[in-house]
């Protein structure tokens, strides 16, 4: 998705049960670590994966963090996943989509290297 809509879904539902401005910066942090990491290196070293895989699991990281908040995993498997550590994998998994996005404009009138 482009326009971004996605990462801010993701977002909210992250910092949605969370009450201390210390707790919603680590956790934007996280994110956006995450993010920089992969759409930096997707678009420099030309990293591309399959668009809609990458689309899938964006939006399965909105899917997934909606259990979280509803207490799915605690009742389904007795423990529930690390916040921080979602939040950091996740982030990652969006900056490629943008990273992937990014590279179908050829900003720098480059040729496809494939």
């Amino acid at each position: 998705m482009v326009t971004g809509y996605d990462h801010l879904l993701f977002l909210f539902g992250v910092i949605f049960y969370l009450y201390r401005l210390k707790d919603v910066s680590l956790y934007v942090t996280m994110f956006a670590i995450g993010h920089s990491i992969t759409l930096i290196a997707g678009v420099l070293l030309q990293i591309q994966f399959n668009p809609y895989l990458i689309d899938a699991i964006i939006g399965l990281s909105v899917v997934y963090k909606a259990l979280d908040n509803l207490g799915a995993f605690q009742r389904w498997f007795g423990f529930s996943p690390d916040a921080r550590a979602a939040t950091l994998v996740f982030g990652l998994f969006h900056g490629f989509g943008l990273a992937t996005k990014l590279q179908d404009f050829d900003l720098c009138g480059r040729r496809d290297r494939r």
